[in-house]
């Protein structure tokens, strides 16, 4: 009985260590994170299952309009600013994310 108990009390642990949620979404983007808010990242959304990530944590802000999302990112390990701007037309599902649209700002 009471290793039973343990073994549902382990499981309750576990299961709820692991926390998610949505922040912000428009369209196909989101901003999803895991586990804590600093793990937040810009995904666009390929079904109800599937996401492709655009803008790696720490996404700190996020804007848009009918042309383009706007992302602005955090580095954890420098504290460095960076922007990203990714145009809905040109975004697809192979495209590869961090190249032509990333810019540092010290």
């Amino acid at each position: 009985m009471i290793k039973t108990l343990c073994i549902i009390l382990l499981l309750t642990l576990h299961l709820s260590a692991c926390d998610s949620g949505l922040k912000w979404s428009e369209g196909e983007y989101e901003v999803h994170w895991i586990d804590t808010l600093h793990n937040r990242t810009l995904v666009r959304k390929i079904d109800s299952t599937s996401s492709i990530g655009r803008v790696r944590a720490e996404v700190i802000a996020v804007g848009s309009n009918d042309k383009f999302v706007v992302a602005k990112q955090k580095d954890p390990h420098s504290n460095s600013v960076s922007y990203f701007v990714i145009n809905r037309e040109k975004d697809g599902d192979f495209f590869k994310p961090g190249r032509n649209y990333r810019r540092t700002i010290f």
